[in-house]
């Protein structure tokens, strides 16, 4: 594993212009000749951006960027996507700028978490992070919804100045494609209007699938790939970084254990446990490794907050290899007491 000396996550970065813009693409920085001026206020940086009534309700679910940066910091992982992934964080931390992203994962790996901590890198506090997933609609109820109709805003005009994520991109027909090109030069036009309005959005984007692919089959306009893909990082299934499963089941279950007010950590069985921590056995973490995680970080946060929560007897029992078993069973079968 290799050490890094990096700056404190919740750090204020200093006020900066900078006068090129760069992008990381196949592994290397060049500079596009873009002039950007970034400006960055103080802020905590657990607080990307406001939160709605849902978010704050499932708070624990949804990592903040400063909980994310300082997990890939204390918590590295040798999985060489990952690796690239914090050199990402180093740059941004040592030369802010505003640019596109592409994400490639999976369901369930992260890539929200991580859309919100490559955000609050690159702007101030406040600064508004839109989500929205145009799958399921309608071309015509998608392109209302994204670029506004009447005196209704859309989603880019409520992304003004900050980020919009949008997720998973292959369902996009071509005529969305075409309106998040002209968003990513600075314009939308909301329907049923002739003018344009200007706007300054960032866009980050996330695929399974790999949009360079899909740019071949003729399925996504290469321009917009090329204005989206200044920065592109992936994040691999948990099937393929079993090493690193326990690190993140600790973090994880600390959350969950914090979300439901209880004093303590989940903390490992060769680990000095305090007053309400939680030991995690050595047969539970070779369980939560064995197992093919296909919902990713999702399913293991479902299944740590049932072994925690629901079929512990005690507060301070220990979290083993029976609990991981009648969690992954589900809430009807691991009512069975012979698990």
């Amino acid at each position: 594993m290799r050490s890094r000396t990096l700056p404190a996550a919740d750090c204020t970065p200093a006020l900066r212009e900078h006068n090129r813009d760069f992008s990381l693409v196949g592994g290397s920085w060049r500079a596009c000749g873009t002039r950007i001026t970034t400006s960055y206020a103080s802020r905590p940086c657990d607080n990307a951006a406001p939160m709605d009534d849902e978010e704050q309700t499932g708070r624990h679910r949804l990592p903040e960027a400063g909980q994310w940066m300082r997990l890939l910091q204390r918590h590295q992982s040798e999985h060489p996507a990952l690796l690239r992934v914090l050199d990402v964080f180093e740059r941004l931390q040592q030369r802010q700028f505003r640019t596109h992203v592409v994400l490639y994962g999976e369901q369930g790996t992260g890539k929200e978490g991580l859309a919100r901590a490559l955000h609050a890198l690159m702007y101030e506090y406040g600064a508004p992070f839109v989500s929205c997933s145009l799958a399921g609609l309608t071309p015509s109820a998608r392109a209302a919804e994204l670029c506004g109709e009447g005196d209704t805003p859309g989603l880019i005009e409520r992304a003004d100045g900050g980020t919009l994520y949008v997720d998973q991109a292959e369902p996009i027909a071509p005529e969305l494609q075409s309106r998040l090109l002209a968003a990513t030069r600075g314009r939308v036009r909301r329907e049923g209007e002739i003018e344009e309005r200007t706007v300054r959005v960032t866009v980050t984007l996330t695929s399974e699938r790999s949009l360079a692919d899909e740019v071949q089959s003729g399925r996504f306009r290469h321009d917009l790939y090329w204005r989206l893909a200044r920065i592109e990082l992936s994040l691999p299934p948990l099937r393929e970084r079993r090493a690193d499963i326990g690190r993140l089941a600790l973090w994880i279950g600390s959350r969950i254990l914090q979300s439901a007010l209880r004093d303590g950590r989940l903390v490992a069985h060769d680990e000095l446990s305090g007053p309400g921590d939680v030991v995690l056995e050595s047969d539970a973490i070779e369980a939560l490794e064995q197992h093919d995680w296909p919902g990713n970080l999702r399913q293991l946060d479902a299944v740590l907050e049932r072994a925690l929560l629901l079929y512990r007897r005690a507060s301070s029992e220990p979290l083993s290899a029976r609990h991981i078993a009648q969690a992954l069973a589900g809430p009807s079968d691991a009512l069975d007491p012979s698990l």
